[in-house]
């Protein structure tokens, strides 16, 4: 029984890949081409039988390969599960508040990072505000921009700050 998640929301990919060892797009490549060289060796093989074995031609078309097809995509999601997800997911529910602050916010710059050197659209960047919500502690903030700039504005500090 694992206590840990780790739940992404709007871009998935990079942190999916983090996950489960593998690109989610590159995965979907995988299938579809093991679906297709499967159908192309259903063709050879009606090719190599022919017209000699009407009967056993029919079996090899009336074959389903969606069952295959699942049957693999089934087990890489257990090698994922077994050799990716749990044992992060394992590390995950060890870390400190501080540790997972940290994680989430490297998750957002690699995502950030592979938006840029891929020169996909960037619609993540920028600094990032970073808080930790705990039954114990409420919300804390890590990492917090500032809406003006600190030098500018010596006097707000000096009045938040004030014993």
């Amino acid at each position: 029984m694992n206590n840990a998640a780790i739940c992404p929301f709007a871009q998935t990919d990079v942190i999916d890949t983090i996950l489960t060892g593998v690109d989610p797009t590159l995965d979907n490549i995988y299938l579809n081409n093991f679906s297709a060289l499967f159908a192309k060796y259903n063709n050879e093989i009606l090719g190599i039988v022919g017209n000699s074995n009407p009967q056993l031609a029919a079996q090899i078309q009336a074959l389903n390969i969606d069952i295959l097809v699942n049957e693999y995509r089934a087990m890489n999601a257990r090698i994922k599960r077994e050799n990716h997800i749990q044992p992060l997911l394992d590390a995950v529910s060890t870390l400190s508040k501080e540790d997972l602050a940290e994680m989430a916010e490297s998750l957002i710059y690699l995502t950030y990072l592979k938006r840029r050197i891929t020169f996909a659209e960037e619609s993540v960047g920028g600094p990032v505000d970073v808080a930790v919500i705990s039954k114990g502690d409420g919300l804390v903030w890590i990492k917090r921009k500032h809406y003006f700039r600190p030098e500018f504005n010596q006097h707000f500090f000096s009045n938040y700050f004030k014993p």
